[in-house]
């Protein structure tokens, strides 16, 4: 069983971990620092029985009753766990909680078990934003109503 809190600076060495290893883009330590200090509220990690942080989300409001989810990350070995699902629930109650009504997201087009990870969990693609990533590839924005 795993427990979901709030991110501490005790978990950023980690949380640069989980990120490198499961993300195409690259975040330098000071981009989680500045997170964590302007929207604390929805940076919430995920600890596996071990104790050891098993995977992290991040999300912010853009204004008054919208929200965008900037990245969830589960370390490889503790996927198919439920984490992914149970941060991104807490991630969108804490959301909700602010008055966020709906929430967007980007997920690149090649990543198909996020995609679908997400159309399972009630978010519809929205639209195809071609080159947005570091590399050229292209993402889907999804969306979904809270």
């Amino acid at each position: 069983m795993f427990g979901v809190r709030h991110f501490e600076i005790s978990d950023l060495e980690r949380v640069v971990e989980i990120a490198s290893g499961s993300l195409t883009e690259s975040y330098a330590p000071e981009f989680f620092l500045n997170i964590c200090t302007f929207y604390p509220d929805c940076f919430l990690v995920a600890d596996g029985c071990d104790a050891k942080t098993a995977g992290f989300i991040i999300g912010i409001r853009n204004d008054c009753s919208s929200a965008r989810i900037l990245l969830l990350a589960v370390d490889e070995s503790h996927r198919g766990e439920g984490i992914g699902s149970r941060l991104l629930g807490r991630c969108l109650h804490m959301l909700q909680l602010h008055n966020a009504k709906s929430v967007t997201l980007e997920v690149g087009v090649e990543n198909v078990k996020a995609v679908s990870f997400y159309l399972n969990r009630h978010f519809r693609i929205k639209e195809l934003v071609k080159g947005i990533y570091n590399d050229g590839s292209d993402a889907y924005v999804m969306e979904a109503v809270l």
